[in-house]
């Protein structure tokens, strides 16, 4: 089925968009000079990036990783003699650029953020232990991290600002439908299921069913199952989410029909009737938001790539 997950957070985006650059490729950034040590890590169309905002940058992405892989993540090999601390720093000084870029495009546009936004980016990064943790530490210090936050907050607002002021074409959606037709093919079942310990008393509730006693009653009073209290209706699901012998039963039987034998699995033993089926591809109408979620997406990234390309683009930092 169609994966919808689109919400990619722009933050997200640029740490995508940055990791085609962690070699030193692309872009406009080889000045011919060599990198230099001092208060200036970047220079973007003659506006300086701080040093203290990198190493704010840094640090907060830095122990996230260590928090995720341990003390020792930034030491951990990534392949051609390089650590996982090696593509952090560009990796972070990339989106910094990204940021700061943005930004400048914001402000040419006379784009604000509204209180709210601010607001949203001041409470998670209030709550958030890391942030929190490195300024008790004194690793980082609130003001700069103030900065960080408006940036990534003016950010959003210009990618709001783009993709409302860039419609994708209709023909752009229904283009990308039919070329990934088969990713919006369905193959789902709904199904109940009556779940007893004992073959025989499943054998004797398949005869009662049968003889025209209710599915839903009897589930309720005798599924071992928490969804007995539901009638035994287990929802929706596709393949890969059951067990082997359930699912195999599930996608095999008619609608409306229940098991003509108990189905064993290591839960017990299944009585299933499948309630419905959709096997079908789903319609245009019912993704064209999806799709156009996506394409504005790619859209976006494609236009921060164009400005990173156009830019003048000045890494100062030592390696």
């Amino acid at each position: 089925m169609f994966q919808k997950k689109y919400g990619v957070a722009l933050l997200a985006l640029i740490l995508v968009v940055s990791l085609g650059f962690l070699a030193g490729c692309g872009g406009n950034d080889d000045n011919g000079e060599e990198p230099i040590e001092g208060d200036v890590v970047a220079v973007v169309n003659g506006v300086e990036i701080s040093r203290d905002l990198y190493d704010t940058t840094y640090a907060l992405y830095a122990r996230r990783y260590e928090n995720q892989y341990g003390e020792g993540a930034m030491d951990m090999a990534v392949g051609e003699g390089r650590t996982l601390g090696d593509v952090l720093v560009d990796e972070v000084i990339r989106m910094l650029v990204f940021l700061e870029l943005i930004d400048q495009e914001a402000q040419e546009l006379n784009l604000e953020i509204s209180d709210e936004i601010i607001e949203r980016g001041a409470d998670f990064y209030g709550e958030d232990v890391i942030s929190r943790s490195l300024i008790e530490e004194e690793a980082i210090t609130q003001d700069v991290l103030d900065e960080y936050i408006r940036l990534e907050m003016m950010s959003e607002e210009y990618q709001r600002y783009y993709l409302a002021n860039n419609q994708v074409e209709e023909e752009a959606i229904s283009g990308f439908y039919q070329e990934n037709i088969d990713n919006f093919e369905q193959d789902e079942v709904r199904a109940s299921h009556i779940l007893v310990d004992d073959e025989a008393l499943a054998v004797e509730l398949i005869e009662r069913i049968n003889e025209g006693e209710d599915f839903e009653e009897l589930a309720m009073e005798y599924s071992t199952c928490p969804s007995g209290a539901n009638g035994g209706d287990l929802g929706l699901f596709g393949r890969g989410q059951m067990v082997d012998a359930f699912e195999d039963a599930a996608f095999s039987q008619e609608v409306g029909v229940i098991s003509e034998e108990p189905v064993e699995t290591n839960f017990g033993f299944h009585i299933i009737l499948v309630t419905e089926r959709h096997d079908e591809a789903e319609s245009l109408e019912d993704v064209r938001e999806d799709i156009e979620t996506y394409l504005g997406n790619q859209m976006f990234q494609d236009h921060i790539m164009t400005m990173y390309d156009e830019a003048d683009v000045e890494d100062l930092l030592v390696r």
